[in-house]
Formats: C-alpha cells, structure tokens, sequence
C-alpha cells in the first residue's frame, strides 16, 4: 500500500536525508520534458546546498538539451534504511561538470515527501514500549523507554528520547515489552534494528524488524496477525 508523508521542517527534511549513502540509486525526472528520466547514483551531498550524482559520458551526450543550469527536477530514491521508502523532492540543476569525472549538481531541497512501499499495512499508534538489549555484547544499563508509532505485524517504528550529541544508539539486537489494551501483560517481541535516525536534537526514531529468537529470521508476530484480523486492516 503506498502511502506519502509531506515533510517540511528543516530538522525532519535534514534527518531523513542523511539515510542516503554514496552509491545510492537515483531517478531523476525533467520536469520540462516528463518523459525523459535519468538513472544514476549518489556521489554525496552537502547539507542544505546541493546533491551530487554521477553522471556518465554516454549520459552527457544522450541527455545534453536538459542538463542545463536551472531546469527543473523531480528526484526519487529509495532509502533501505528507512525499511525501502522512497525519499522524493523537487530541485533544480545547478551546475554539470565532465572532468575528471562526470558529475551533475542539483539543489538541496526544502520540502521532501515520503513513500511507503511496504505490502504489509502499518497502523498509526501510540504503543508504550520498554526497550532491552538482547545482543550478547552491548550493554545500555537499565531498559530504555519509548512510545511505537506504527505497527505491523512484522515490524515496527518507535521514537525514544536519546540526545543527538550521544551519537548512534548501541543496540542492534533487542527485546520490546509492548503494552496492549487487549492484555494485563505486556507482549514480549524480540526484533533487530534496521534504522535510526534523529527527528530532533532530543528524539531518536527506530526502524525494526520482528524475528524469531530462536533462529534469528524476521518473521509476522502471531499475536499481531490476530489483532490486524479483528481490527479488518487491509491484507489481513
């Protein structure tokens, strides 16, 4: 199910851009000429400025009547760290170089929008969720505390306060104790994390997938099946 998510504050815009890599695939869009698209990859970016992305000879000749300074475009990229959404943002050409490499600079954007391409249907939530570690090697100290936003049954996206200048949270491996209005216990759901990023100074978003504890492979949680059931989500 596709679903977009307009994103126009610059903390948020900033946060979810810094999930690109080098290497990265781009398609780029003319917008003078809708038809024509370009396939590249991220070369790297500088806050707030612009983008780079490689440009060959073959696609300096073929696409030379719109790469020019100030033509308009519609870029789309598929962020795996953000669980395969796709980042897409309007800009403009602001400069191509062919030597010694390639190489085609565009604007960094003000207003970006999300795309989920996910099959399986997330449910907007507002989960309590206490976070353990269940790696064998790190250590956080006491179990951190969170609030799930959405929810699948193979997955979820939690916020929890950690400040921007600790750096990367230390967990890859953890266990969620997920409190349900269906139960007096709270569910216990190990899970790997697939993601993370600042959506503030103060609050860390985490991407992660459910697996089964014994062998380590992601897996839909039954119990969470059984709710997107009754609830009549659609897929279930």
């Amino acid at each position: 199910m596709r679903q977009k998510e307009r994103l126009q504050s610059r903390e948020a815009v900033i946060a979810h851009l810094q999930n690109l890599q080098s290497g990265d695939v781009f398609d780029i869009q003319f917008v003078s000429q809708g038809d024509v698209r370009l396939k590249t990859r991220l070369v790297g970016f500088l806050e707030g400025q612009y983008f780079v992305v490689s440009l060959s000879g073959q696609a300096r000749k073929e696409y030379r009547d719109v790469l020019v300074e100030g033509n308009g475009l519609v870029v789309r990229a598929m962020a795996e760290s953000l669980g395969g959404a796709c980042i897409a943002f309007k800009s403009v050409v602001s400069g191509v170089v062919s030597k010694p490499h390639g190489v085609l600079f565009f604007h960094y954007p003000k207003v970006i929008e999300l795309i989920n391409l996910r099959q399986q249907t997330r449910l907007a939530t507002h989960l309590p969720v206490a976070i353990f570690d269940a790696s064998d090697t790190l250590e956080v100290g006491e179990p951190l505390a969170g609030i799930i936003h959405d929810i699948s049954p193979s997955g979820c996206r939690l916020r929890l306060k950690w400040l921007k200048s600790q750096g990367k949270l230390p967990l890859t491996q953890v266990r969620l104790a997920i409190q349900l209005a269906t139960r007096e216990q709270a569910m216990s759901v190990f899970a790997v994390v697939k993601s993370q990023q600042h959506d503030t100074h103060t609050d860390l978003s985490l991407g992660l997938s459910f697996i089964d504890p014994d062998n380590q492979r992601s897996f839909a949680q039954p119990e969470l099946v059984e709710i997107f059931k009754k609830l009549q989500i659609p897929g279930y």
